[in-house]
């Protein structure tokens, strides 16, 4: 079977997909995800062990780069936790996201993120910020609705106020996030989901 769309990375060598892998961590983030995803699908038809060994590094270090809400150890490193572009009104409060008591249910929850992720978006900032988010159904998508909600998490542990719950559910609502796109569709779709520019 030659080259083919389904299978970007099928004429590459053993060692050419371990470069590719080693090269991965200097890329920026949603690039190295993208890569990640590509050698995942290609890795996984491949049977020999040292293909199958490979493969369990790349989820590893795939697993890895979704956010994290984990604040820093004092609260003067706390502005680098909070992503290049974060808006404390971002697009997922104009579209109703909330952990608030009384607020969306956890059912309600995840269909306004799954909206966020699978429908078009309100204007609600300018062009550029709006960009960031890309394009309907892409990997960019998710990561930028992950990346704010982590954000939110982060910000709330580092208050002295009490947000436990509020942390939890964010925390839920990212396991789900992680669990439904980031580990099982686009690992489904391969490497760049066709949304993608």
């Amino acid at each position: 079977m030659p080259n083919s769309p389904d299978r970007p990375l099928f004429d590459f060598y053993y060692t050419e997909l371990r470069e590719l892998f080693e090269a991965t961590p200097s890329f920026p983030r949603l690039s190295a995800v993208r890569v990640l995803f590509a050698l995942e699908h290609e890795l996984r038809p491949r049977k020999r062990m040292k293909s199958r060994k490979l493969l369990d590094e790349v989820v590893a270090l795939r697993q890895q780069l979704w956010p994290h809400t984990e604040p820093p150890e004092s609260s003067e490193g706390a502005g680098v936790y909070i992503h290049e572009g974060w808006r404390a009104y971002s697009v997922l409060i104009a579209v109703g996201y909330s952990v608030r008591s009384g607020g969306p249910s956890q059912n309600a929850r995840r269909a306004i993120l799954a909206s966020v992720i699978e429908g078009p978006l309100p204007l609600c900032h300018d062009p550029e910020y709006m960009a960031r988010w890309g394009a309907v159904g892409s990997l960019q998508r998710l990561l930028q609705t992950a990346t704010n909600i982590a954000a939110y998490c982060r910000i709330a542990k580092l208050r002295e106020a009490n947000l436990v719950q509020a942390i939890a559910k964010w925390e839920a609502d990212l396991a789900w996030l992680k669990a439904k796109y980031y580990t099982v569709e686009f690992a489904r779709q391969g490497a760049w989901p066709s949304s993608e520019p």
